[in-house]
């Protein structure tokens, strides 16, 4: 089944999850999707770092633009 995400701001996934953004962005933006994957991230997509023991998200951002 494919189903439709809810539609959210930047603003409201940083007020439900306290999170924090590294760089200057419009909080009315809608995420379209999100992905930990920096390989699948297209335009409209929100990528959220994970880190791990073995790997850190961070290491991705530049390859998530």
């Amino acid at each position: 089944m494919n189903e439709a995400m809810e539609t959210l701001t930047i603003k409201e996934i940083l007020d439900v999850t306290d999170g924090r953004i590294s760089f200057p962005l419009r909080k009315n933006k809608v995420i379209k999707s999100i992905s930990i994957d920096s390989r699948t991230v297209k335009k409209g997509d929100l990528f959220i770092v994970l880190k791990g023991e073995r790997f850190d998200g961070h290491n991705f951002v530049p390859d998530a633009f």
